[in-house]
């Protein structure tokens, strides 16, 4: 008579998610002297993580081990767990724990913060996804950066991923944009180009550097005409923020300019 259930294979494996582990899990079965019992029902079952299992509803064998078809691990990284169940026996449930692994990069994720100053340095992560969006811990290819508008955006070079970034770099301060307004960038692997991914943000002009006035090309003398005045930042952008007080000066003899 069947007493006791306990692990016999298949336990803390690991394997890329959504694979099989390579040991299917199984139990032995046995009585009060340790004998194998053929026969026994045991019910393996997901307990955490995910996945999924076939033959799940095994029965013991002449040797008294019950296997569960195959178990496939979840899509998340990290710990997933089996369980087995007979009930009535000493050990039962028993639980089976593997490590689901990341699989290879699929895309890459952009991190920027939402706004950055015309001009000024700031910093992007970049991080290798499997088709999951696990962190490709293992990614080692070369990134390459595109983007930001017009202006000479400066962009950090080429960059090869290393076995200590995990999968997730930072260029810190490497960025520095100059052209106001929405801009995207985006980071390609050099050799394979589906490896992609970018980011938007807000790029807002710098402080004033210089003024713009705009009027017509001529006008006739005594007649008024207008003139706009813009406040410009060092690469050109409107300086929307600028509180300045503007004199007018010129205009030859007997000129009407606005007051300051």
């Amino acid at each position: 008579v069947a007493t006791t259930i306990a692990i016999n294979g298949g336990n803390n494996q690991s394997a890329t998610v959504n694979t099989n582990v390579a040991t299917a899990p199984s139990v032995l079965i046995t009585d009060q002297y340790a004998n194998p019992v053929s026969g026994t029902s045991v019910t393996f079952a997901i307990g955490s993580g995910g996945g999924s299992l076939t033959g799940g509803a095994a029965t013991s064998n002449a040797s008294g081990i019950a296997t569960v078809g195959s178990w496939k691990l979840g899509t998340a990284s990290g710990a997933n767990t089996l369980t087995a169940t007979s009930t009535g026996l000493t050990g039962s449930p028993l639980t089976f724990t593997a490590t689901a692994t990341p699989g290879s990069a699929a895309t890459l994720s952009l991190t920027a913060p939402g706004s950055a100053t015309a001009g000024s340095a700031f910093s992007v992560t970049v991080t290798a996804l499997d088709s999951y969006g696990n962190t490709a811990t293992g990614y080692s290819g070369t990134v390459h950066f595109s983007g930001g508008g017009s202006g000479s955006p400066t962009l950090p070079g080429d960059y090869t991923f290393t076995g200590g970034d995990a999968g997730a770099h930072t260029f810190t301060n490497g960025f520095s944009l100059k052209q106001a307004g929405s801009r995207t960038i985006t980071a390609t692997d050099t050799l394979t180009g589906t490896i992609t991914g970018n980011t938007s943000l807000t790029i807002n002009p710098a402080g004033a550097a210089t003024l713009s006035l705009t009027a017509p090309g001529s006008a006739t003398a005594g007649s008024s005409f207008s003139a706009t005045v813009t406040a410009l930042d060092s690469f050109g952008n409107t300086a929307t923020g600028y509180t300045g007080t503007v004199h007018f000066t010129g205009g030859g003899t007997g000129a009407t300019l606005p007051a300051d």
